[in-house]
């Protein structure tokens, strides 16, 4: 826009880069980098590209493997992609086979969900909250009652016969005097 041309530089298979790169654009990682990356676009690690870098960027993709922290508005985490860290993000997309490996501050992996709370249909589990309060060790008042998420929709109305009658005419509002 204004002028400017929009550039995408790519980091080859054959190269490492060691160092913070600070860049305006799209950058392509094909090869390695330790360090921090701070772009002004998009941060597009490919499939033989590997980072162990803090990266912040305005969308990143990732199709290798980032270690390290990601700050990103919009993160996509591409099939065969591979994410050990953490990530602050404002959408993510995670493609069928793309791994997300959260770690805490301390080094400590996060323990993954249980297999057996998903659904069967591939979607989200349902957990129960009083369940995941009670394994981080809170307290769970008994005496607090499951609220049910509303009332049932109720049965739609039977199909009426349609009036062949024309609605009456509307008055019009406004009235234009001579």
């Amino acid at each position: 826009m204004f002028g400017r041309i929009k550039t995408t530089s790519v980091l080859a298979m054959s190269c490492d880069f060691v160092g913070h790169l600070a860049y305006s654009g799209t950058l392509e990682i094909l090869g390695r980098v330790e360090g921090d990356i701070t772009v002004s676009g998009k941060v597009i690690v490919g499939p033989s590209g590997c980072c162990i870098s803090n990266i912040k960027a305005d969308a990143v993709e990732i199709y290798g493997e980032v270690q390290g922290y990601v700050e990103t508005i919009i993160l996509r985490l591409g099939a065969g992609g591979k994410l050990i860290g953490d990530a602050k993000y404002k959408s993510i997309i995670m493609e069928e086979g793309a791994v997300f490996e959260r770690v805490t501050d301390e080094g400590q992996a996060v323990p993954a969900a249980d297999p057996c709370d998903a659904h069967p249909d591939g979607l989200a589990a349902v957990v129960d909250r009083s369940q995941v309060l009670a394994t981080a060790g809170e307290t769970v008042d008994p005496a607090v009652e499951k609220q049910p998420y509303g009332e049932p929709l109720p049965e739609p109305a039977p199909d009426k016969e349609v009036s062949q009658e024309k609605p009456p005419a509307k008055k019009p509002r406004f009235q234009t005097v001579f």
